[in-house]
């Protein structure tokens, strides 16, 4: 079996549940179908690097079911936390209107900056 035989069913809407794979079977998933295995130039050290299963509130879940405080919150963009139910509300009100727009003056940056 190669690494890419690994892949999961393209047709599940989640990932597997904690402990189906092991760190090493995300690591040759990862390798088989991403430039250098990982995601650009971040990648922790091999000694300690985890593959993530879920976020829920300020911690991380392991693809082993381990769970760890997130100290980077993806650095910001998440530090109201992970699936809290407020902004999981919001997103959902926003997702068809748009989430980013980089930069470029739009409705919702005016209404916010009046309501601060």
């Amino acid at each position: 079996m190669s690494p890419a035989d690994l892949v999961l069913d393209p047709d599940q809407k989640s990932a597997a549940a904690p402990g189906a794979l092991s760190h090493e079977d995300y690591y040759l998933m990862a390798e088989a179908v991403l430039p250098g295995g990982g995601l650009g130039s971040y990648a922790l050290a091999k000694e300690v690097r985890f593959v993530i299963h879920r976020g829920e509130g300020s911690r991380l879940q392991d693809v082993q079911g381990n769970w760890f405080v997130d100290f980077v919150c993806g650095a910001g963009a998440s530090i109201l936390g992970h699936a809290h139910p407020v902004v999981n509300a919001a997103l959902t009100e926003q997702l068809p209107k748009g989430i980013h727009f980089f930069g470029t003056l739009n409705e919702a940056c005016i209404q916010l900056a009046r309501e601060l």
